[in-house]
Parts: structure tokens; sequence; C-alpha cells
């Protein structure tokens, strides 16, 4: 009677073994296709990186050219900031309010690849600001040449 017992709970267990892998199976089945596209995906990411790396690095630009454009893209979210070229880089300075300040350095950064060095702010709205910029692992953005 006992070797019956044993022999039924351990059929049961091979059931349920075989119910879960079929099912398992079937889950994996369906997610393949998925996990086959991300997988290119991600080939052809790493392709275009590699052909990116591959690419010459672009000059930057002239630094009169390079005030213009920081000096447009600031006019363009309405940022009174006077901008001059530097040594270190390229120095902004006027009255701005936070979020259009935070939103024009992250265009530079994006756009031109020029990043905050150093950032001095006042308290007040419409706060009094002062910002270098530079590309951080290259030439100076200004006049340091």
């Amino acid at each position: 009677m006992m070797l019956i017992a044993v022999m039924a709970v351990a059929l049961a267990a091979a059931l349920t073994a075989t119910d879960w892998i079929l099912a398992e199976r079937e889950r994996l089945q369906k997610r393949l296709p998925l996990a086959r596209a991300v997988f290119e995906r991600m080939q052809a990411d790493t392709d275009e990186l590699t052909r990116l790396r591959a690419l010459p690095a672009s000059p930057a630009p002239e630094p009169a050219t390079l005030v213009a454009a920081v000096r447009s893209a600031a006019l363009a979210r309405g940022l009174q900031l006077e901008i001059r070229a530097t040594p270190d880089g390229l120095s902004a300075s006027g009255h701005a309010a936070l979020p259009d300040l935070i939103d024009w350095l992250a265009a530079m950064q994006g756009d031109l690849h020029l990043y905050p060095v150093r950032l001095r702010t006042g308290s007040a709205p419409g706060r009094p600001v002062e910002v270098l910029l530079a590309r951080v692992g290259g030439a100076p953005a200004g006049n340091g040449r």
C-alpha cells in the first residue's frame, strides 16, 4: 500500500513538472520573436556606433561662430545673456529664470557639446547668472587655441 502511495506522489510530481515544462516552453516560444527583434536592434545599434566611432572628429567651430550660435540659442529661449569668448571657454552673464537657464544649458550640451564648467546664480526670481561653458575633453570653446 505504501508503495502505491509513493508511486502516486511520484506520478503526480512528474505530471506537474511536465505540465510546467510545456507551459514554460509555450511562453518562451511566444517571447522568442520579441527577443530576436531586440537583439537585431541592438546589433544594428552596435554597427552604427562602430561606424560613428570610425568617423573623424568634426573640427571645433571658430569662436565667433560659436559665440553667435550660443547667443542665438539664448535669445530663442528668452534669455538676456551677454556671451563672450575667453581663454577658458565661453562666458555667459545676465539674468535668467532657472528653468529657462537649465533648458538652455541642456541644449548647449546636446547641440554644441558645451558643458557648464562653472555656474553662479543669485537667489531672486530673474536671478543674475554667470556661466562658463567649455568643451570637456577637447579644445577650449573660446579663444584658447
